[in-house]
């Protein structure tokens, strides 16, 4: 599972095999978007969106998805990937380059003790 922003699908799709299957959690933000659609029925591809409500309001389901998180970051299996880290003074700098919407991976805020 993979959550990705809509500006980066194109790409994505381009670089699927054909028959692929992917779920992703897709981030559209303020400015319509689309796939590509030709890419998509050519190479006969799966594209199943979902909404965080179906996990997060079935305990069970989400049960099973907070294990799996945390099985993984036990294993090594799931490792988060990390943009770029900013001190807590400059939480402002933070959210303009969250809302700027060109990081690949989580922002970080640090901190201090």
């Amino acid at each position: 599972m993979e959550r990705c922003v809509v500006h980066d699908a194109e790409r994505r799709v381009v670089a699927l095999l054909p028959g692929s299957s992917q779920l992703r959690s897709v981030a559209l933000g303020r400015v319509a978007r689309f796939l590509p659609a030709r890419q998509v029925l050519f190479k006969q591809l799966t594209i199943r969106g979902y909404d965080m409500a179906a996990i997060t309001t079935d305990d069970t389901r989400r049960r099973a998805a907070v294990d799996f998180v945390r099985e993984g970051l036990a294993k090594g299996t799931l490792t988060p990937v990390i943009d770029t880290t900013f001190p807590l003074d400059d939480i402002v700098d933070a959210y303009r380059h969250l809302e700027a919407g060109g990081q690949v991976g989580k922002i970080v805020v640090t901190v201090p003790h």
